[in-house]
């Protein structure tokens, strides 16, 4: 059989891929057919091999609905015309002019986003036009082992590593899982087998000698960053040292006034020249000079919607923007253009105080630290703070001659350190920066005046009481609102909401007020930091007789601290609700035979998903052991099929709506970018978990008479012995109030006024 030749008007046209009889027909030399068939080239015989081998299959595609779209970058601007970029006045500050500004719409990418200006004309310059597939997803990222020793080859020095092949090992070793699989197995094999790999470079390697410089911190190490920006300042603080103390022990001098103690280690590095330094980089092209709306179309048919993502598309910040152009020129002689004024975002987190500008593309990273930061914003470690060291408590016995004054004095004497580094950090070069702003050549020729304004501040639930300056869990534990801790179960009802607006914290004068006079009983009158006196006036409103940096230097330009605050998702979701509420869970297991047996048996069951969406499961899931964040992610993902069936109906149904809704409520508040409508659903589904938890305490945790775990119970009965107040050799479990995980339900319900006017979580978090 053979394909036949087609017959148009007595001519024979033959498709010269067409096989005849074995032969491929095809023009000879001369163009001729018969010239290749009289003498046709011998083809191989395959015979042997199977028709399905031989024959060629059709390539074939993925339905639409099973196809994943790559992430686009916006759509890329029009030109602006040269005159109007180069065409700038030195111009006096009042004689400048109001340029008429105009909404300036760009197009749409091929998922329907644009942008829209409000200015006279649309920005000088793209930061994302140069932005390629790699930089908007992990998907095309490569990260062989070809591409970590040429990287590493790159480098002029490997420090501490010898060499390439060296800093390839060493990087799998720390960067990759602690529990290793085989994709790790993997990427080890690809790393011995790359040719840039030679072995002869890692066989006089001293690991355990680069794994101490590695974690060394001594003070050589910061010898040599000196000349790098960084500065040695001393720190003091005043000690307070109560009446009763200093009239017992007459013998030491000057007890009637606090006495100075002085850290002299404390290295920072000035936040405005380290502005200075990211602006004459190369980074500086990928910075976000104008702020603008990001729509999204979803159809012909229908209006476009907002979507919110980054801080430069936010409300706030663009509110901020107008307000700033709106506001009177600085009284010196500036280079006038339609873009003489920008605004810079900073953010510190974890004590390691990180400025980033918010105006950066946020598919560039400039950074290669990953401790705790986000890898979408560039950034810079601009302090490292201290505790209060070993000697201080010998300089506390030193001049109060008592064995101790407490635990609340200890906290008092830490908060005062950190806010006396916040005051040296916020220098008047910071000062000058925050009001009159840095004038400063941008790559596109226009001179741009920067502001350093504050507007996020991410951290966990200790560290934002401690720059709140309020008490741990006290009375009002939020630090954004005032509502009593008896009323924080009422998370997502419509009395909360608008609690949340009435009674939100102001740093107005009568908060100022009342720590003055607090400091004035502790530090004039020799009263206790936690005596009746002091009790009386601060207390109501969970406050602390600290004197705030952010208050004392910045509450004069109308700046209310307690906004900058947003949900931390890893610290106060994710380790926290759901670690409380997965541990009561337990606590209820505990009350059965052997479910917590079977719910290790479950987890056990799941197997891995992708790289680290869901990773192996402990054996002893209920014990939680050596749980990190990530760990408890994976639990509440894979929560459902693992808690159900354990308990009885009705109490399995309402625990299986619960999981659900938590589950949904997290991977809402994680969206990189958010649009009107899944802020609604967000909003919705913040009145649901509310509710589902209230139910769940009522319904459920009351029908349970739980008691608390037996590890937990052990480190009680250890931390018992060690203070000498109980002797006991076994630890006996004690009752737990079921209403233990609903202490933490008020942090889900701020979420939503902070991503209205701010920005998405996960833009500025990778812990989570």
């Amino acid at each position: 059989m053979c394909s036949l030749p087609f017959v148009h008007n007595q001519y024979i046209f033959i498709d010269p891929s067409i096989t005849l009889h074995g032969l491929a027909i095809s023009p000879g030399p001369s163009g001729n057919f018969r010239e290749s068939l009289d003498d046709p080239e011998p083809q191989p015989d395959n015979s042997h091999i199977a028709l399905a081998v031989r024959r060629k299959w059709r390539k074939t595609q993925l339905p639409k609905r099973f196809r994943d779209n790559l992430p686009k970058a916006a759509p890329s601007l029009p030109p602006v015309p040269s005159a109007l970029v180069h065409n700038s006045m030195i111009l006096e500050a009042e004689n400048q002019p109001t340029n008429p500004c105009r909404i300036s719409t760009s197009c749409q990418n091929p998922f329907g986003l644009f942008c829209q200006y409000l200015a006279v004309d649309f920005p000088s310059f793209d930061p994302e036009a140069e932005l390629k597939a790699d930089d908007l997803s992990d998907f095309t990222k490569n990260n062989s082992a070809e591409q970590l020793l040429h990287a590493a080859s790159n480098l002029e020095a490997y420090g501490p590593y010898p060499n390439g092949s060296s800093f390839a090992l060493g990087e799998w070793f720390w960067n990759s899982n602690v529990q290793k699989s085989k994709e790790d197995f993997r990427h080890l094999v690809g790393i011995i087998t790359d040719p840039a790999f030679k072995k002869e470079d890692i066989l006089d390697t001293q690991w355990d000698r680069i794994d101490q410089l590695l974690g060394d911190s001594s003070e050589l190490e910061w010898v040599d960053e000196l000349d790098a920006g960084w500065a040695r300042t001393p720190v003091t603080i005043q000690v307070p040292f109560p009446y009763k103390i200093n009239k017992q022990n007459c013998n030491c001098p000057n007890l009637a006034e606090p006495q100075d103690f002085t850290i002299e280690e404390f290295y920072h590095c000035s936040i405005v020249l380290v502005l200075k330094e990211r602006l004459n980089s190369p980074d500086a092209w990928n910075f976000h000079m104008e702020p603008y709306k990001l729509y999204w179309q979803p159809g012909k048919s229908q209006n476009p919607t907002r979507v919110q993502g980054e801080l430069y598309t936010s409300p706030a910040f663009i509110n901020s923007h107008n307000t700033l152009q709106e506001s009177p020129g600085e009284p010196v002689n500036i280079f006038w253009t339609s873009q003489n004024m920008a605004t810079v975002h900073e953010f510190w987190q974890q004590f390691k105080i990180s400025m980033i500008k918010a105006f950066a593309s946020s598919m560039q990273s400039c950074c290669i630290l990953s401790e705790g930061f986000t890898t979408l914003f560039p950034h810079n470690i601009c302090s490292h703070v201290p505790q209060l060291p070993d000697n201080f408590k010998d300089f506390v016995m030193k001049h109060s001659g008592a064995t101790g004054l407490g635990s609340a004095f200890m906290v008092h004497c830490q908060r005062e350190l950190i806010h006396a580094q916040w005051k040296i950090i916020m220098d008047d070069d910071f000062m000058d920066a925050y009001i009159h702003g840095i004038v400063h050549v941008c790559p596109d020729g226009l001179s741009r005046r920067f502001y350093l304004w504050l507007f996020t501040y991410s951290a966990d639930y200790p560290e934002k009481i401690l720059i709140a300056s309020i008490r741990n869990l006290g009375s009002c534990p939020c630090p954004r609102c005032e509502i009593e801790l008896s009323k924080v179960h009422n998370m997502g009802m419509p009395l909360d909401r608008k609690q949340q607006i009435t009674k939100a914290r102001y740093d107005d004068a009568s908060r100022r007020a009342k720590v003055s006079s607090a400091r004035d009983l502790i530090y004039e009158q020799g009263h206790l930091v936690n005596s009746a006196h002091v009790e009386r006036l601060l207390k109501p409103k969970s406050l602390v007789p600290t004197a705030n940096a952010f208050s004392e230097r910045l509450a004069s330009l109308n700046f209310n601290m307690f906004l900058i605050f947003v949900v931390d998702i890893l610290h106060e979701i994710e380790i926290g609700v759901w670690r409380s509420l997965y541990i009561h869970l337990i606590q209820i297991l505990n009350c059965g035979n052997g479910l917590s047996h079977d719910l290790d048996k479950h987890y056990q069951a799941i197997p891995t998903f992708g790289k680290d969406a869901i990773r192996k499961f402990s054996s002893n899931c209920s014990e939680m052991k050596r749980l990190a964040a990530q760990d408890f992610e994976d639990l509440l993902q894979c929560a459902i099929p693992v808690f159900d069936g354990l308990l009885q109906e009705p109490h399995n149904s309402r625990l299986l709506d619960l999981l659900f809704v938590m589950a949904h409520w997290r991977g809402l508040a994680k969206l990189h970018m958010h649009t009107d409508s899944t802020l609604a659903i967000l909003d919705q589904t913040t009145t649901m978990l509310g509710q589902l938890l209230r139910d769940f305490h009522t319904k459920t945790c009351l029908s349970f008479d739980t008691k608390e775990l037996p590890r937990k119970a052990n480190a009680r009965d250890r931390c018992t012995r060690q203070t000498k107040q109980k002797s006991t050799s076994t630890a006996e479990t004690s009752a737990v109030e079921p209403e233990d995980f609903t202490t933490s339900a008020h942090l889900p319900g701020t979420i939503r006024p902070i991503t209205n006017n701010t920005l998405t979580f996960t833009s500025y978090q990778a812990w989570v």
